[in-house]
């Protein structure tokens, strides 16, 4: 029995991830292949402003972020990270840095070098939430350092928004 719940979880996580993307290509022609449902994944849904951070198949973290001021700001559809950094432009010690710690760059058709989009921390926490940015994913500097830990250069990231992803759970797994 436990088994076949687990195939059901996997089937609607493939189903769900399937709609997303079919909905990505219709909307967008250039996207980034799926990930695999065995890769280590960040998937970002705009409209409630959350990170999900997937491991091994299971979610490990929930982080809230802020995305695009207006919503066609933060591209939406399938990307990988492709640059890595830490202390972006001084990170934390520079005064009005809007990239605080570190920075994950991604790779946006047009923009493959991740040098334009990318998840980064902040210099103003209090914009976590919100729909205040230029077009990045911004997170509080803390939980940017530590997704910028759990992550490396390839790992997919899913950006969306307006689909509910019935059957995730906004709780940690204790596995």
């Amino acid at each position: 029995m436990v088994k076949f719940m687990k195939t059901n979880k996997n089937i609607l996580l493939f189903l769900t991830l399937l709609l997303i993307f079919a909905g990505a290509v219709y909307f967008r022609a250039e996207v980034f292949m799926p990930p695999a449902l065995d890769e280590d994944h960040i998937i970002i849904n705009k409209t409630n402003n959350k990170l999900y951070y997937y491991e091994n198949r299971k979610l490990q973290k929930i982080y809230n972020v802020s995305t695009g001021e207006t919503p066609e700001l933060t591209p939406e559809g399938w990307f990988r990270i492709v640059a890595m950094q830490k202390n972006p432009h001084g990170g934390e010690k520079v005064k009005n840095n809007p990239f605080g710690s570190r920075w994950m760059g991604l790779e946006i058709p047009g923009h493959e070098d991740g040098l334009k989009y990318g998840i980064h921390g902040t210099d103003s926490p209090e914009t976590i939430g919100t729909y205040e940015s230029g077009g990045c994913i911004r997170m509080d500097n803390n939980d940017a350092k530590e997704l910028y830990s759990l992550v490396q250069i390839n790992t997919p990231v899913v950006i969306f928004s307006d689909i509910t992803l019935t059957g995730f759970k906004e709780t940690l797994t204790n596995t």
